[in-house]
C-alpha cells in the first residue's frame, strides 16, 4: 500500500479502502464522526486523507478480529 499510494491516501483510494460503497457515505461518516482511524485536510488541497500506516493497522486489525482502538485526534 505505502509502494502504491506513499505515506498518505485520499480520494476515492481512502474510502474505498475503509469500505464505504460512495463518497458521500464517507462525507456522512466524517459528518458523524464515525470514520475508524483519524483523517485530516491538508493545505491547499482538497478532501481528507489518511496515513497509509494507520489504514494499514486497522485493516490488519479488521482481518484478525481485535477490538476496534479509539481513534487518536
Amino acid at each position: 500500500m505505502f509502494a502504491r499510494h506513499g505515506p498518505m491516501i485520499g480520494g476515492a483510494a481512502l474510502h474505498a479502502a475503509l469500505g464505504y460503497p460512495s463518497a458521500t457515505a464517507f462525507r456522512m461518516a466524517l459528518a458523524r464522526d464515525r470514520v475508524p482511524i483519524p483523517v485530516f485536510p491538508l493545505d491547499h488541497r482538497r478532501g481528507k486523507f489518511a496515513l497509509v500506516t494507520e489504514l494499514a493497522a486497522w485493516l490488519a486489525r479488521q482481518r484478525l478480529g481485535l477490538p476496534p482502538q479509539p481513534p487518536a485526534r
